[in-house]
């Protein structure tokens, strides 16, 4: 059983690579808008893509801001074209300028204006392509992209990727596609010979902005959204041995840009992201440095996991996956409230079935809460699981655990306990404290990263108070027996 290589939306970056570059304010990708000239004119195009914009900037002013960001720490340029970046007519000139700054390249095209030579020069300089296919039926290929013809082009251009050696060991070759009404039904089948190809497929939610801004019968429902994604999670299970949850906006990936990257546009504009177009600075009035440090809305979304609103907050995932913000944007002009497209924020899981997200029913907020998700709960007996990360406040510098932690484990597993079943009656959860250690060996330490168990049950109540006893595990390894006295005030106002 192996776990999705590719899991992290625009990222070869590990965990200690992230956490390091959120503490120290560094950037790990850019993505680059060359241009919005396009020769295709794509019904859902969010830049609404085709003609030079005034005042586009130059390839010095593009150099420039490369330099910055490397400066910064980026290790990663996504060449994103605004409009297709092969129409750009200096596009071999930027890429080389990338590559002889010792950073890796990610290339999103639609493929249509691919060349052998062109190819060719890809693999010398270690570019990753990304082609822009969104069926596998002529007709629909081309009415998506606004253009008669285009299916064809793609599949020529996929041929020559393939036939100049991609994917390589080292090479990837991707196919981005959106999920729209017009494709929905082919998707699996389109995953299915994607996959079977080595090519990596990023099929993805479309945001409610430009061409596809109001569209009718474009974008698919989240209840459909489930459906498609948890399809695809069970081909890639069953049959390619790859593991995933389902969630948007990305199938198989899961989008952590915000923690790590921004968008210099075509004019140059420091955005988010695409989705969420929301001009921090320009690059022709100040540094990169200063518009990201200096940016609310950059220092929001760096702090996502706080600053986040709504269903995504307590989500059981919210750990992982903060949901699509430009969707949240576009949607609903606040780009920290929760995914509208997300079925998990739909009402279509039941927030009284388990394993449910802690966050949910204990009023531990995001700084203190160490528990993940109640696993098993009943007659006063409960087990929750919990991964620590670098930048719990539990954590020391040696990425060792306070084995004094395993007290605050256990306390909030029995709050999470007695949260869901107030919670399941129709109440909120209730104000606690942790007011004694009766009894604590230590048997193990546990590290940042650890995946632990923690399985807790009542020895006895009385007047307000609770004895409660429990273990803490790695696996098959017990790190810790204990037992602590709690005290839930009987007439305390409930947290909402």
């Amino acid at each position: 059983m192996t776990e999705n290589p590719h899991r992290c939306w625009g990222s070869p970056f590990t965990d200690a690579d992230i956490t390091e570059a959120h503490a120290t304010g560094r950037l790990l990708t850019m993505e680059l808008e060359l241009s919005r000239i396009c020769n295709l004119r794509c019904i859902y195009c969010y830049a609404e893509s085709g003609e030079k914009l005034a005042h586009e900037i130059s390839f010095e002013e593009i150099t420039d801001v490369l330099d910055q960001g490397k400066a910064l720490g980026v290790r990663k340029v996504i060449v994103l074209g605004g409009g297709e970046p092969m129409a750009y007519p200096r596009i071999l000139d930027v890429l080389r300028a990338i590559h002889d700054r010792g950073l890796a390249i990610e290339l999103f095209t639609n493929g249509t204006l691919l060349t052998g030579e062109i190819v060719s020069e890809f693999l010398r300089l270690g570019v990753h392509p990304v082609i822009k296919c969104n069926s596998l039926k002529p007709g629909v290929q081309d009415r998506l992209a606004g253009r008669k013809g285009t299916f064809e082009a793609i599949r020529k251009g996929f041929d020559l990727l393939r036939e100049t050696g991609y994917p390589t060991a080292d090479l990837s070759l991707g196919a981005q596609t959106i999920i729209c009404e017009q494709n929905y039904d082919e998707l699996p089948s389109m995953w299915r010979w994607l996959r079977s190809r080595q090519i990596i497929p990023y099929f993805e939610c479309i945001t409610d902005q430009g061409r596809a801004k109001g569209q009718i019968n474009l974008a698919v429902a989240p209840e459909k959204l489930r459906s498609l994604f948890s399809e695809l999670s069970r081909i890639d299970a069953e049959e390619f041995g790859i593991h995933w949850e389902p969630k948007p906006p990305v199938a198989a990936f899961t989008c952590r840009r915000h923690l790590f990257s921004c968008t210099v546009t075509a004019v140059g504009d420091v955005i988010p992201c695409p989705g969420v177009d929301i001009p921090a600075g320009n690059i022709r009035d100040k540094s990169l440095r200063e518009i990201i440090a200096d940016s609310e809305v950059f220092q929001n979304l760096r702090n996502i996991r706080q600053t986040i609103k709504g269903e995504c907050r307590t989500c059981d995932l919210s750990r992982e996956c903060y949901g699509c913000r430009g969707m949240a944007y576009n949607a609903t002009g606040d780009y920290l409230a929760s995914d509208p497209l997300c079925w998990r924020n739909s009402g279509a899981e039941n927030d009284q079935e388990l394993p449910i997200a802690a966050a949910k029913i204990i009023p531990h907020r995001e700084s203190m809460l160490l528990i993940n998700e109640l696993v098993e709960a009943g007659n006063g007996a409960g087990k929750a699981t919990a991964r620590l990360d670098a930048d719990a406040i539990v954590a020391a510098p040696s990425s060792a655990v306070d084995p004094l932690t395993f007290v605050e484990l256990a306390a909030q597993t029995y709050a999470a306990v007695k949260g869901w079943e107030i919670i399941r009656d129709g109440g909120k959860f209730p104000i606690g404290y942790l007011v004694g250690v009766q009894k604590f060996e230590a048997h193990a330490g546990a590290m940042v990263g650890d995946d632990l168990t923690i399985s807790v049950e009542t020895a006895g109540e009385f007047e307000g108070f609770a004895v409660v006893q429990g273990s803490v595990h790695r696996g098959d390894t017990c790190l810790a027996d204990l037992k602590i006295k709690l005290w839930v005030p009987p007439d305390t106002e409930a947290v909402p």
